[in-house]
């Protein structure tokens, strides 16, 4: 087959002649301002030229891909431009039809000859353009039909496409890409629905429909890829491959996603022009088309990796931008008075305001009904909604800790709000649960005032500053309706889920995060558990402990040697040491590294209500949907009377189900971006837990260390001294006068310590007195030098004291 394809220095014309070439096929591309190598130069506006080349070359078929899409050629020249798109191809028609063999014509056209508001479009739907580019397609189809018999020429429409380019401005899609290597903030659309569909596909299509023979084809056929995104997917799908390909981080969070059309803009665009691609794949042409993401990372694989970022400013002025490739296609943007959307802050780049949180004075309100803990609040904050620098107090019980975490759930779907600690009706104010709970709310709400999504909630500063909660609640109820409680939302969702329409992923990358959410809560409760156990273990220690010193106090106060007594008084003071260093370690255990690990286990169930509230989205779109449906086929029955109010209907329920699409879209892009917050968190969380715990374990065990050489030292001055010297007193008693052995011995043969000796100890036992004073168990009698406390024979009278059994 013989094919002669205009605009062959272009995107799509040089992946029709490729795609020639590898079929076999004799191939003439003509061009005409970028007309290189092979390619023959042509003026198509030259209607004998055009006969000339056709009558040399005599092709089997023409696909035309030339057009003008300048929108500033458009309007400078309108003329000429009307003449390239609307003339040359009902020349083009003419000639191929009076060729010896009349040659098969195929036109390329675009999706933009609907205005987007009833899609799917079939072949055979009124067309309604909605710009001057859609309109001059238009009329080249209707011009085409006129001059042309039937099944001669075959219009093809093809929504924006994409390809291998030989500079990103020359498709809508590839531009895209220099929109990923900013830094400053650039607003992109995410509202238009768009088909990005490769040129390579397309070009595989249009030659099969130049080889056709299986009867008359169709004056008009679509072809489209079936992926539907906006131009903020695209840029996310090619971050994401570009990422995969070169392994580098591709930001886009300098990208500012536009939700709604501009109502200002003189250019109007359609919302979502798919086409319905049945009436094609019925005539057995090839319909396949490769994934958006798949080609994207074999081409930006073989491109490399991204350049460094560069701000706005350091661009060459003639750098295609991003927000212009609608501009090249479809007309200019008219200047609008709508303001541009505010980028959100990253957490890096958020204003630094502060935020201190006490949740303390736990108080148990009793009635004769029921009874209720009341917790005073205390924030100081220099935040500029909050009316900072300010401080401010207020008591708020549990239950309206658990309306405030409700209300940020409803709030804000898809955003992980900061969990509660769980409801306890029995024992609830035992000390350690009282005291674990204030830290676990006090937390939660720290948490909640930092994140950048929650902390400026209305709810939240109601919350806050409200002197009269209950009353403020019910007026905000009013207006805004009442928050559905965790118990509310329970029987609600066993009765919707009787009339709702079941749920089934689409995104694996949820089902893969709900099997590691699984697995990961599984992990933290058994670390819970384990903390728990050895926190419980290490108080019953310390009560042991406490026990063993009381003994040891009773025996240092017993009728025993002096010394034996100083030792025994020393190991009791090391005893009661070791007794505060267990329930230090087990308070830190229980209240500070339980705590974090057991937020983290709470945390993982609010993933997965931020995952339900995507659920949710999308059963509220359903229903819109349904609605949508039923309104079409009452509209259908009866589309005689009351037409307008029937339009409006129709065009509100559109309008409610795209925007609740959306809604289900951007809730699930802000369910990924929180699980990874979710990650960055745990990691620094767990981490500076642990830390700290290790810091606190070493510094109470270098403090038992010290104690223990204290204790050590004490015995040590009474075991190896009064040994060798009892000796000697032995020996020096059986030949010593009685005078030396009243003078140099008492009572109980023990000799007389040196006074460096006596003073250090008392020093030492001074010092354990005073540091156990504060202590409330009975302390041991001060231990005394026994030379110093114990009557020598010279100096008594009295006779000594009957030996000790």
């Amino acid at each position: 087959m013989r094919v002669l394809v205009t605009g062959a220095s272009g995107l799509l014309g040089r992946a029709v002649v490729a795609a020639a070439e590898a079929r076999g096929d004799e191939v003439v591309g003509v061009a005409h301002s970028r007309a290189q190598g092979a390619l023959r130069k042509l003026d198509l506006c030259d209607a004998d030229a055009v006969r000339a080349l056709l009558a040399d070359v005599q092709p089997d078929a023409v696909i035309h891909t030339a057009a003008e899409r300048r929108p500033d050629a458009m309007e400078a020249h309108p003329d000429e431009a009307r003449r390239l798109n609307v003339d040359v191809p009902a020349q083009l028609v003419a000639a191929c039809a009076n060729l010896e063999r009349p040659a098969r014509l195929v036109h390329l056209s675009t999706d933009y000859v609907f205005d987007g508001a009833h899609p799917p479009y079939r072949p055979g739907d009124a067309p309604h353009p909605l710009n001057a580019y859609g309109q001059s397609k238009l009329d080249a189809e209707q011009a085409i039909a006129n001059a042309s018999q039937p099944g001669q020429a075959t219009c093809v429409r093809v929504p924006v496409l994409y390809g291998d380019t030989e500079y990103d401005g020359e498709s809508a899609v590839n531009v895209l890409l220099g929109a990923l290597l900013q830094t400053a903030p650039a607003k992109m659309d995410a509202h238009g629905v768009r088909f990005p569909t490769n040129v390579a596909d397309v070009a595989r299509f249009l030659l099969a429909v130049c080889a056709y023979n299986q009867g008359p084809l169709p004056p008009i056929l679509h072809f489209s890829a079936t992926e539907a995104m906006t131009k903020y997917d695209m840029c996310l799908a090619m971050a994401a491959a570009w990422e995969t390909a070169s392994g580098a981080k591709v930001a886009t969070d300098h990208l500012v996603p536009e939700r709604a059309p501009d109502p200002n803009a003189a250019t109007q665009r359609p919302g979502n022009c798919q086409l319905d691609t049945q009436a094609s794949a019925a005539l057995g042409l090839p319909m396949e088309c490769v994934a958006f993401a798949t080609w994207w990372r074999e081409y930006l694989t073989k491109r490399g990796p991204p350049p460094p970022p560069k701000d706005a400013n350091d661009a060459p002025a003639d750098a295609p931008a991003a927000s212009d490739d609608d501009e090249a296609r479809y007309g200019v943007r008219s200047p609008t008075d709508t303001p541009a959307a505010a980028l959100p802050p990253r957490d890096a780049d958020a204003p630094r305001v502060s935020f201190s949180v006490r949740v303390c004075n736990p108080q148990r309100i009793s009635d004769r009904v029921s009874s209720h803990v009341v917790y005073t609040v205390r924030v100081a904050s220099d935040a500029p909604w909050l009316g900072g620098p300010a401080e401010w107090s207020a008591l708020r019980r549990y239950s309206e800790f658990r309306w405030l975490h409700a209300a940020l759930v409803h709030n804000h779907p898809g955003v992980v709000v900061p969990p509660l600690p769980e409801k306890v009706k029995l024992n609830n104010m035992k000390p350690d649960l009282v005291e674990f709970r204030r830290r676990a709310l006090e937390q939660a709400l720290q948490k909640m005032l930092e994140h950048p999504l929650l902390q400026k909630d209305e709810d939240l500063v109601l919350f806050l500053k409200s002197a009269h909660l209950s009353a403020d609640i019910k007026a905000r109820d009013a207006v805004k309706g009442a928050v559905v409680t965790p118990e509310q939302k329970t029987y609600l969702g066993w009765s919707q889920s009787l009339y709702n329409v079941r749920f089934h992923e689409t995104d694996e990358w949820f089902n893969q995060q709900l099997e590691y959410l699984a697995q990961l809560e599984a992990r933290l409760h058994d670390i819970v558990a384990a903390i728990h156990t050895l926190a419980q273990r290490r108080q019953e220690l310390s009560e042991a402990q406490t026990v063993l010193y009381k003994h040891l106090v009773t025996l240092s106060g017993g009728a025993l040697s002096r010394s034996v007594s100083t030792c025994f008084g020393a190991l009791a003071e090391l005893k009661k040491r070791n007794s505060e260093a267990s329930t230090r370690l087990a308070s830190h255990e229980s209240h500070v590294l339980q705590l974090v690990f057991y937020e983290y286990e709470r945390l993982i169930g609010s993933v997965r209500k931020a995952f339900a509230t995507r659920i949710d989205v999308w059963h509220a779109w359903q229903r819109a949907d349904d609605d949508l449906a039923k309104l079409k086929a009452r509209h259908r029955r009866a589309a005689t009377g009351h037409i307008d109010a029937q339009m409006r209907a129709l065009s509100n329920a559109e309008l409610v189900s795209t925007a609740l699409q959306n809604r289900f879209e951007d809730v699930s892009a802000l369910c990924k971006k929180e699980m990874q917050r979710f990650e960055r968190e745990k990691v620094a969380d767990l981490r500076a837990a642990l830390a700290e715990y290790v810091h606190t374990f070493q510094h109470v065990q270098q403090e038992l260390m010290d104690e223990l050489a204290h204790c050590e030292g004490i015995v040590q001055r009474h075991v190896f001294k009064s040994v060798p010297q009892a000796a000697a007193a032995r020996t020096d008693a059986s030949g010593a006068t009685a005078d030396d052995s009243a003078a140099g011995q008492d009572v109980n043969n023990e000799p007389p310590e040196d006074s460096t000796v006596k003073d250090t100890e008392a020093e030492d036992l001074a010092k354990n007195k005073a540091t156990s004073s504060e202590d409330p168990v009975v302390e041991a009698p001060a231990v005394k030098d026994p030379v110093a406390a114990e009557p020598s024979v010279a100096s008594t009278d009295a006779p000594p004291p009957a030996p000790t059994p």
